[in-house]
């Protein structure tokens, strides 16, 4: 066991070193410069965090608050729909954070310090409860499995093996996600949107599934904060033309993916793209992770292709 436990510390500790040293020629190949430059000047760059801490995230906006300006999705979606890009500033950047995980709270100060409202897609039947994130239970091997699995398959080996449940609740000192007081407390600061109910991953879901966690999201933040909202990102960045067309049929706006590159008045809104950022990113892996490389590399490596993931196509 011991052994075991050395060999998986070692293994960490080599895996975090190289990705350092990876991100470290990239910064200082001066292609993230060259993008920053000439790409992401009058282009607008989507960070993706999850539930980063407050001291990395201050890092980060410490750096991040010198080299771009700071705007909202609402910014973006009227600059895309009156096909005006007048009111966008240069090299300007947007955050997102994705899930509603409770750690969010603790960044309001930097909110309102640094002057920006992120966007929080949240899980709607996750959030406000003590239910937990499904891949919180998991390693990142069985994690990276059961995604590949159907939603009814997926649930019942959680259910059976790992025994969770999606609705089972637990206590008060486990509790994931953002609650009722805090999401009201945020919503001065923030852009709340949807993220689905469960968090599933929507292509493996059967068309009543997917239909029900897009729309019913939808009906969930409506009933929370008595207003309408109208953009979602997808679970895991997974989706197909059918969730796109279920989401013009429910009446959303837009839709965030996890597609790397950045967003113009071209952009379909639908089809926001974005650069993934890791929580505990130092201030090197972000300048990589903002240029978008290690986004293109990691579809390198994983898909075999620059283009990413592929998508998949349903009939409605």
């Amino acid at each position: 066991m011991t052994l075991n436990l050395l060999a998986n510390n070692l293994k960490k500790f080599f895996s975090i070193n190289l990705k350092e040293f990876i991100a470290y020629i990239i910064v200082f190949s001066f292609i993230p410069f060259f993008i920053r430059k000439f790409i992401a000047r009058n282009k607008v760059t989507i960070l993706l965090y999850h539930d980063p801490k407050k001291d990395i995230m201050q890092k980060h906006l410490e750096y991040l608050n010198k080299k771009y300006n700071f705007i909202s999705l609402k910014d973006l979606i009227n600059a895309i729909n009156d096909k005006n890009w007048s009111q966008i500033p240069e090299y300007p950047l947007l955050f997102t954070y994705d899930d509603g995980h409770k750690g969010n709270y603790k960044l309001i100060k930097l909110f309102e310090k640094y002057d920006i409202k992120p966007t929080i897609y949240v899980c709607t039947k996750i959030v406000n409860s003590l239910k937990s994130f499904w891949f919180k239970i998991l390693d990142d091997k069985n994690k990276e499995i059961l995604k590949k699995f159907s939603q009814e398959k997926r649930e019942k080996v959680l259910k059976e093996k790992f025994k969770f449940d999606k609705d089972k609740e637990y206590s008060l000192d486990k509790r994931y996600s953002l609650n009722a007081k805090e999401l009201k407390n945020m919503s001065k600061y923030v852009n709340f949107e949807s993220h689905s109910r469960y968090h599933p991953i929507l292509p493996k879901c059967n068309n009543i599934v997917s239909f029900k966690e897009i729309k019913m999201s939808k009906i969930d933040l409506k009933n929370i904060f008595n207003e309408t909202f109208k953009n979602f990102s997808f679970p895991n960045g997974d989706y197909s033309e059918r969730e796109i067309a279920y989401l013009k049929k429910i009446g959303y706006k837009s839709a965030r993916t996890c597609d790397i590159g950045w967003n113009d008045f071209y952009t379909n809104p639908y089809y926001l793209k974005t650069c993934l950022i890791s929580d505990e990113a130092s201030i090197t892996m972000l300048k990589a992770q903002v240029s978008g490389v290690t986004g293109y590399l990691r579809y390198l490596v994983k898909f075999g292709s620059l283009n990413g993931r592929k998508k998949i196509v349903y009939k409605i």
